[in-house]
């Protein structure tokens, strides 16, 4: 997804779910750490092409006793991935992310 932030830079926004038990399959992942991942990376792309000039990237494991939920994943991993920009720029990327998705 692509949002904007005030300025008017576009920031892709990408979320990647591993299930472990596919990983386990292929070897990837020890059998003792099969949990889900939720992985976002986020890109501020130059204005002539579509060029990431930044990349961040957060991701967050589910416990093992929990349910794996995609919307609860995306937001600890987006927070994550945001986590060393400023406070002004955090705030303006979430609200291009709500009202993107629909929220808020």
């Amino acid at each position: 997804m692509i949002v904007q932030d005030s300025v008017g830079r576009d920031w892709t926004i990408r979320f990647q779910y591993d299930d472990p038990f596919t990983l386990a399959h292929e070897g990837a992942v020890p059998k003792l750490n099969r949990r889900r991942v939720t992985t976002c990376r986020v890109f501020l792309t130059s204005e002539e092409g579509r060029t990431p000039i930044a990349e961040l990237i957060g991701s967050t494991r589910c416990s093992r006793r929990d349910q794996f939920e995609k919307s609860k994943g995306r937001k600890i991993a987006l927070t994550a991935a945001l986590s060393s920009l400023s406070k002004d720029m955090r705030s303006d990327l979430w609200a291009a992310y709500w009202k993107k998705i629909g929220r808020r």
